[in-house]
């Protein structure tokens, strides 16, 4: 494929099925959350991880903003695009959302024995704009890179089709 790989850093529950749903219309095909991929990554097997990847254009929601920069090395030239949501109402659709499931992906994601965001929000709250800022600081200098998006502020098909230039 000549498309540059698209992927969504943005955390679940911060207008991940939206960006996909969008990404779809757009054409893109699009790989959205996989427990099948926590092994390779935590081996490091990135050759697997293209593997799961290689008939997709574009990839969202967990684990994927995870590990963005191991994508953004195994995919040069790709585009990266940051979902937020206000703090306060993620917690709590986080929350609810994952209630009391118990899954290697969210203690992995959250911290050994935090995996259940509702039983510590401060450290979820945390763990999520951490990752907010970690995302920013690391593509500062590649403005091109880079698409913030906040749906519940509006954003919409304008930012995202002149970031992808369709």
């Amino acid at each position: 494929t000549d498309k540059a790989m698209v992927f969504g850093v943005g955390f679940q529950k911060t207008g991940t099925s939206t960006l996909r749903e969008a990404l779809t219309i757009l054409g893109y095909r699009v790989k959205d959350t996989t427990s099948r991929a926590l092994i390779p990554i935590l081996k490091k097997d990135w050759n697997k991880i293209k593997y799961i990847l290689a008939n997709f254009d574009a990839a969202e929601d967990t684990p994927w903003y995870m590990i963005y920069k191991e994508l953004d090395t195994l995919y040069p030239g790709s585009k990266f695009i940051l979902t937020l949501r206000e703090p306060e109402s993620w917690y709590k659709s986080v929350a609810r959302h994952i209630g009391d499931l118990r899954d290697p992906q969210h203690e992995w994601i959250y911290g050994k024995g935090k995996g259940l965001p509702k039983d510590n929000k401060e450290n979820t709250l945390k763990v999520y704009l951490d990752h907010i800022q970690s995302v920013k600081e690391y593509f500062k200098d590649r403005p091109n890179d880079l698409l913030i998006l906040d749906f519940t502020e509006g954003d919409g098909w304008d930012k995202l089709c002149s970031f992808l230039g369709c």
